[in-house]
């Protein structure tokens, strides 16, 4: 009796150890983290957490052409933080703003404001072809005038002209949004220069361009912003040209060059700047410069 007591006691105490290491085993804090896959906490109140990490592919296509693959390089802000080589895991609920560079057949673009959710986060760039502009300008005579001489402007003493200008955009291509700087070839001579739009002058643009547009001595410079011609669209601009009083313009020119805008990290602040030039004026960024010059006589 006394030894089967014993055996009695003894496989209690076994249960009593079996149980308690299983409840240990069950609520002891563990943590596991498997990129791609499932975070699993449990926490010593016995809940357990299930949450997914990010995982972020990238695809770039042509805006206007969905079917068409683009080649891209990508770089991420996230959270507003510097710019990285574009990761492909991250933290749920970050935010992110991806750059898709091309800078050669397609204009750069930007998606900004992508909130990281758990799971697969597929981040899609779609870009616009760079497109093939002709311009055609018409005296006012309503004759067209030749790029670089040949058929001219007929000028007087003292006058002033408005040349229809019109730009023929590309279908399923774009132009980007362009600063367009027009050029007085001498401003003893030519007292003003001005690109209109539908409803007037366009806005001017608030950087000098010295820096990346070489003008000619003594000459007259103005730039514009002017919106992006996306498709096979023809868009009319008015290039008004005014002498000096007392002044012809017989022999000068006048010039347009409109520069495409772009995306691009700046390489001196560091930050995304969207223009033809970097922050200090320096560096050319553009990628299409759309141009005519066109004589007087």
């Amino acid at each position: 009796m006394a030894k089967t007591s014993g055996w009695i006691i003894a496989l209690v105490i076994g249960v009593i150890f079996i149980a308690g290491f299983g409840v240990w085993s069950i609520f002891k804090p563990t943590a596991q983290s498997i990129t791609g896959g499932v975070v699993t906490t449990t926490t010593t109140g016995g809940t357990t957490i299930n949450a997914v990490i990010p995982t972020i592919s990238y695809g770039a296509y042509d805006k206007l052409s969905l079917a068409t693959a683009v080649g891209v390089t990508k770089m991420a802000s996230i959270n507003d933080g510097q710019w990285i080589s574009a990761p492909t895991t991250g933290t749920t609920g970050d935010k992110m703003t991806v750059l898709f560079t091309n800078n050669t057949a397609y204009h750069n673009a930007v998606l900004k404001d992508v909130v990281l959710s758990g799971g697969a986060n597929n981040v899609i760039g779609n870009l616009y072809g760079v497109a093939t502009v002709t311009i055609t300008a018409f005296n006012g005579n309503n004759a067209v005038l030749t790029n670089g001489g040949g058929v001219n402007q007929t000028v007087t003493t003292g006058g002033a002209y408005n040349m229809d200008v019109r730009f023929d955009g590309q279908d399923t291509k774009s132009t980007s949004d362009m600063v367009c700087i027009v050029e007085g070839s001498d401003a003893t001579k030519i007292s003003s220069v001005k690109l209109l739009g539908a409803t007037g002058e366009f806005p001017k643009y608030s950087r000098g361009v010295s820096g990346i547009y070489s003008a000619g001595a003594g000459s007259l410079v103005q730039a514009y912003e002017v919106p992006a011609i996306v498709g096979a669209l023809s868009q009319h601009y008015t290039l008004y040209v005014a002498s000096v009083s007392g002044q012809t313009m017989a022999g000068k020119y006048v010039k347009l060059s409109c520069l495409s805008k772009e995306n691009f990290i700046d390489t001196i602040s560091g930050t995304l700047m969207y223009d033809i030039q970097d922050s200090i004026g320096t560096g050319a960024k553009y990628i299409s410069d759309y141009n005519a010059t066109y004589y007087f006589q």
